[in-house]
């Protein structure tokens, strides 16, 4: 009797350490998983942190060359006030020239 009993609890205890195998192989298999897509995450993650630089250092280049444009458009303006200015005077010479006035 306790030899039934005893082979009846090792029958159980092998069919447990069985299923407990199974369970832990099964979680190594959604480990390495788990582990393979973190690996592609991280990898997409460097690529976008990679192409933000890129971007962030196009929109540096390109805030430079619209500084250098305002700086252009600020002279032009410069220029054509003066130009303003010179045919003012020009005018108000030729009328008092002319006689005008």
């Amino acid at each position: 009797m306790a030899r039934s009993a005893y082979n009846d609890v090792a029958a159980r205890l092998m069919g447990e350490v069985k299923a407990l195998r199974g369970e832990l192989r099964s979680t190594r298999r959604h480990t390495r998983v788990v582990l393979s897509g973190s690996e592609a995450v991280l990898t997409h993650m460097r690529a976008v942190r990679a192409n933000l630089d890129a971007t962030q250092a196009c929109m540096n280049a390109t805030q430079v060359g619209l500084n250098a444009t305002q700086m252009g458009m600020n002279a032009m303006q410069a220029g054509m006030n003066a130009m303003q200015a010179s045919l003012d005077s020009a005018a108000a010479e030729l009328r008092v020239t002319s006689g005008d006035c």
